[in-house]
């Protein structure tokens, strides 16, 4: 049986159900991303870097081999004592990131 084919006007967009926050100023956003790679050695290394969105300016890199949430916290009131409590952050859903100290 062939699909149907939809005319133009029968297509109607549904309207977007999340709301997606832009960053106003300095600080109003800070993204936390952990970033992974490999040695020459082939042994692991992880990168938590966390960058102000507006700016692009990148506010703290911590380099280990693992990383945890308690570096993640250590990270973060470091800059909150330097730069203040930010508007929002943003992160991805690793490990580091979701632990309920965070």
């Amino acid at each position: 049986m062939p699909r149907r084919v939809y005319k133009p006007e029968e297509i109607i967009a549904k309207p977007c159900q999340v709301e997606v926050l832009t960053s106003q100023g300095k600080s109003a956003f800070d993204a936390i991303r952990s970033i992974e790679d490999r040695t020459h050695n082939g042994r692991k290394i992880r990168m938590l870097n966390i960058v102000d969105e507006f700016t692009r300016e990148a506010l703290a890199i911590r380099v280990a081999r693992r990383l945890n949430s308690n570096d993640v916290i250590d990270a973060l009131s470091d800059l909150f004592i330097l730069r203040g409590v930010p508007g929002h952050i943003r992160s991805d859903n690793g490990p580091e990131f979701i632990a309920k100290a965070v």
